[in-house]
């Protein structure tokens, strides 16, 4: 059985990865805005925007893939619907095997319904938002290599999950970082070059293979193929038993992830619609910040899935209650330091570098950030309790999205409410049931109070980070 564990070099890792992601928007953003037409760059942002919706294709396979693989290294005999199945000492490298071919076969349908549905459906949306590919050079080229790109993203991207899954964080991020090298590198270039717009769907093509290659090699060892060799891995049938298991919780996560998409998104598209352009962008630079603050700060729990699924199939809940409390911790630190950075020291900051959109005022910030905080804080804790492969939030999560949705809309509609008004629709919907519920459900699990959960993060918050291990 192979031990999940997490060391100094994953955490370390993880963050530059974490950075890098966030930095290449920006990175690349002055060679965009200086190298491309003003009808480039809108097309690059609808470029943007459909990459952010395509991203709901994956139908919620990811986290159950990276959950699974987890399980099976850690001595699962066999995969369920909900809970745990037999475990032994010895990873089970057939049922290992199927799971990777699986993968593959998900993620190759999933890929190939994406690229239909670019090349149909977002065809006749780019026809219509370049004015018949006439304002944009090239568009139509540049819209199907970059549908193209998007097949070979959706269907390396199991690679991922199968790293995560098998507890390797740091060569996980080395793939990651490599691709986004490659992307920004093909961007930058082309861009200097005289490449135009084209340069970026190229480096969209392009970026997903490296990954790939860097996953592959991280990942299949010699002694793994060597075990996996023994098998033929020829049964269909099994093959189609674990999707059913997997698409059992994947369709949950689906639904909870367009329900996030509608919570976190969909205000932007009414605000758009009814704000004035000033209000529309300290909006979206509030959300944008806010968001930069989150990924840092959780990123830590996100990287600890991999080990908290692997200490709850192996049935070590004081360790487990540990590792989350540790993780939760160095959260709620980080997150809060970043809350203060953002609502006293923001605005200063945006002077600074000359930023021509403005933070909202200080009440707004606070605000949100509470918001943020609980919705931050419950996500958490939906981590915890699916590390035991269950997902009850699909219901909860579909609801409050649609909630969200018609709030948004009766405040920009009816009221003169603004920004705060979004802002405290969101927050409503939330507190209604998702902030509490979820918590309340992990910490009753563990029959412990939020008090003492902190207390068993800060004994071992020194002791985890700083180990050589």
């Amino acid at each position: 059985m192979n031990k999940i564990s997490l060391g100094k070099k994953d955490v370390i890792w993880s963050y530059i990865a974490q950075f890098l992601s966030m930095g290449a928007g920006v990175l690349t953003l002055p060679f965009i805005l200086n190298r491309l037409t003003v009808a480039e760059i809108g097309l690059n942002y609808i470029l943007v925007t459909v990459g952010s919706v395509i991203a709901l294709v994956d139908l919620g396979f990811a986290p159950q893939f990276a959950r699974n693989f987890t399980y099976v290294f850690s001595g699962a005999q066999e995969l369920k619907k909900e809970g745990i199945g037999r475990t032994g000492e010895e990873t089970n490298y057939e049922l290992l095997g199927y799971l990777l071919k699986t993968a593959r076969y998900i993620y190759g349908y999933l890929a190939l319904f994406a690229l239909i549905l670019l090349l149909t459906v977002g065809t006749s949306y780019i026809y219509k938002a370049t004015d018949g590919f006439s304002n944009v050079p090239n568009a139509l080229i540049i819209w199907v290599i970059y549908s193209i790109g998007v097949l070979f993203q959706i269907f390396y991207s199991y690679y991922f999950s199968m790293l995560l899954g098998a507890g390797k964080i740091k060569e996980q991020k080395f793939a990651l970082i490599g691709n986004k090298v490659i992307y920004i590198g093909i961007t930058i270039g082309g861009l200097y070059v005289g490449w135009g717009l084209i340069s970026v769907a190229l480096a969209q093509l392009i970026s997903p293979f490296f990954g790939r290659i860097l996953s592959y090699r991280y990942f299949y060892t010699s002694t793994l193929k060597e075990r996996l060799r023994e098998f033929s891995f020829e049964t269909k049938e099994r093959i189609i038993d674990i999707f059913r298991t997997l698409w059992y919780n994947a369709k949950r996560t689906a639904i909870m992830s367009i329900g996030a998409y509608a919570i976190m998104r969909f205000s932007m598209f009414i605000a758009g619609l009814f704000l004035s352009l000033e209000e529309f962008a300290s909006y979206g630079l509030m959300i944008q910040l806010m968001g930069i603050i989150g990924n840092v700060s959780c990123t830590f729990m996100q990287i600890s899935q991999p080990k908290l699924a692997s200490l709850r199939a192996s049935g070590k809940r004081e360790r487990l209650l540990q590792a989350f409390s540790l993780a939760y911790d160095i959260f709620l630190i980080l997150f809060m330091a970043g809350s203060i950075v953002l609502i006293f020291w923001g605005s200063s900051i945006l002077s600074l570098i000359k930023s021509n959109a403005i933070l909202p005022n200080k009440t707004i910030l606070i605000l949100y950030c509470i918001v943020m905080l609980l919705e931050y804080n419950h996500s958490n804790f939906a981590g915890l309790i699916s590390t035991d492969n269950k997902v009850p939030f699909a219901p909860a999560s579909i609801i409050t999205g649609i909630a969200v949705c018609i709030g948004v809309f009766c405040v920009v509609y009816f009221t003169k409410w603004g920004i705060m008004g979004l802002v405290i629709v969101q927050g409503i919907c939330q507190a209604v049931y998702q902030n509490w519920k979820w918590p309340l459900m992990a910490l009753n699990e563990f029959n412990i109070s939020i008090v003492s959960l902190v207390r068993i993060g800060i004994k071992y918050i020194f002791k985890k980070v700083f180990d050589k291990s």
